[in-house]
């Protein structure tokens, strides 16, 4: 009886051999298969749980593929699925299923052609993109229509282009992580996109560019197209042409809810990067998802993953761990982001307040926040007349001006007082509608808890559009103390805005 492959994961020169997808081998791939090599690179450290095949992105849920991944192993091989969906609503036959571990899935009708619980993580780790790349413009297709084929018919992609009538025809078909990276820049750059791609369409959505289904006589997998939507709240339908894809965008654009982050990466059977976690953090408290993995327990998930390993630990011996580099990050980055969710969980009213209107906040006299109210600061200002929280909003209205800027520009006070540790620091993460346009740890030597900083960040030529900007503020959350004199609602000072300016 063959054997199962055991060894750590090599993130150097190619992938482990262990994590299969669709044109791996081939000169050219399909770049929604490909990102499985993207997210090892670029996310990744090693697997907590030990399985023969990881599955990491794709529609790669159904007998004839669990088949072909089981072929050649030992009756006792599990394979781990990290966020994949079914080809059909008839999932998996019961003993194929038996031999499967689902680390969450793309979609809630995979969840049920599965029979999985209501709590199970769903997302399709394309969303994940913003977190690992910010996409810069590209000239030849910035501001233009654009059709994607699916990769079968990459061959016959100028064709189909010429008969929708769209400026652009993006290929799928990519060959290194260069022409990947390139194509996350022409879909964030163009006006719209009609794709007969899935994940064309999710990596779209995820960089907030618009864009519909497309259906030139051929569809392929129904079920996969019909489970994102239902991820996304969106109709499963599919255009012929350019006008009737806007039609069909501009009517379901405003109940479309992109997926939480951090449920996803709580999944996740591997090690994923401090720096990833951090981001995913952010992100979902900037698009309004609550900031803990709502009814989702990573400890149970681990906890069942070594239930289910210690039989086949008993025959095969133990698995290697994890690289002592990544595990100490891992275990850093854990102890922060409890002490986060801790945070934010006892601060989770204001995760309800609309930071488009002015909430009311008192200081005492002598503090920061006193100081700025009563030398002028008022709430006839029109960026925003109050101390952002770790997370808010301010909205620049569509046709005021913003779209012909290259520049935002955001001055203010950041509260970042000295910690037990001495350290006077604060991250501040700046959010233009879907695309992070600013990072920055900033490092206070005033001697106060208080400094005046400068935000300034490109406005993305993708984003410059007839609609409203949104700009989404987070900072990791610092204790505050009583002496700087909050009270009413009882939020943390984060960053007291002075002046914005675009440019």
């Amino acid at each position: 009886m063959p054997e199962d492959h055991g060894g750590e994961l090599s993130v150097g020169e190619g992938i482990d051999k262990r994590i299969p997808y669709y044109t791996r081998g081939a000169s050219t791939f399909n770049f929604g298969d490909y990102l499985s090599e993207y997210f090892v690179h670029r996310m990744l450290g090693e697997p907590f749980v030990d399985a023969a095949q990881y599955r990491l992105v794709g529609s790669a849920i159904s007998d004839a593929l669990v088949d072909q991944d089981l072929r050649g192993l030992s009756e006792t091989s599990r394979l781990a699925f990290w966020c994949c969906g079914a080809r059909g609503e008839e999932g998996l036959s019961a003993d194929r299923q038996a031999r499967c571990d689902f680390w969450g899935v793309r979609g809630p009708l995979t969840r049920r052609a599965l029979g999985l619980p209501e709590d199970t993580p769903l997302g399709d780790p394309g969303f994940l993109i913003p977190l690992l790349y910010t996409p810069k413009r590209d000239e030849a297709s910035a501001g233009k229509t654009a059709v994607m084929v699916h990769f079968s018919a990459k061959d016959r992609s100028d064709a189909l282009k010429e008969q929708v009538g769209a400026d652009v025809g993006l290929s799928p078909a990519v060959t290194s992580m260069e022409e990947l990276e390139r194509l996350f820049d022409q879909i964030a750059s163009v006006d719209f996109l009609l794709t007969a791609s899935l994940h064309g369409a999710i990596i779209a959505c995820a960089l907030g560019t618009p864009f519909a289904f497309w259906t030139y006589g051929e569809i392929d997998v129904p079920f996969k197209w019909e489970d994102t939507a239902a991820l996304l709240g969106i109709e499963a339908a599919f255009h012929e042409t350019l006008e009737d894809g806007r039609r069909w965008w501009e009517q379901q654009q405003p109940s479309l809810m992109r997926p939480a982050l951090v449920p996803m990466l709580s999944a996740c059977p591997f090690a994923v990067r401090p720096l990833i976690w951090q981001r995913a953090f952010a992100a979902d408290a900037a698009a309004g998802h609550p900031v803990t993995s709502s009814g989702f327990d990573r400890d149970d998930w681990i906890a069942l993953a070594r239930q289910r390993n210690a039989a086949a630990r008993e025959e095969r011996g133990p698995v290697q761990s994890a690289s002592v580099t990544v595990r100490s990050e891992l275990a850093a980055v854990t102890e922060r982001l409890s002490e986060v969710t801790a945070f934010l969980a006892r601060r989770a009213k204001a995760l309800d307040v609309d930071f488009r209107q002015t909430p009311t906040v008192n200081f005492a006299d002598q503090t920061p926040g006193h100081a700025l109210l009563t030398t002028g600061w008022t709430a006839a200002n029109d960026v925003a007349p109050w101390s952002l929280p770790p997370f808010g909003e301010i909205v620049l209205r569509a046709g005021a001006g913003w779209e012909e800027a290259d520049t935002l520009s955001l001055s203010g006070y950041l509260y970042a007082p000295a910690l037990e540790d001495g350290r006077a620091e604060r991250t501040v993460w700046v959010w233009l509608n879907e695309v992070l346009a600013f990072e920055y740890t900033f490092t206070n030597t005033t001697g106060q808890p208080s400094m005046v900083v400068d935000l300034t960040m490109p406005i993305a030529p993708h984003l410059k559009m007839p609609r409203d900007l949104v700009v989404r503020i987070y900072l990791n959350p610092v204790p505050t103390p009583a002496a700087l004199g909050v009270f009413e609602d009882n939020r943390p000072i984060g960053l007291a805005p002075l002046r914005l300016t675009v440019s």
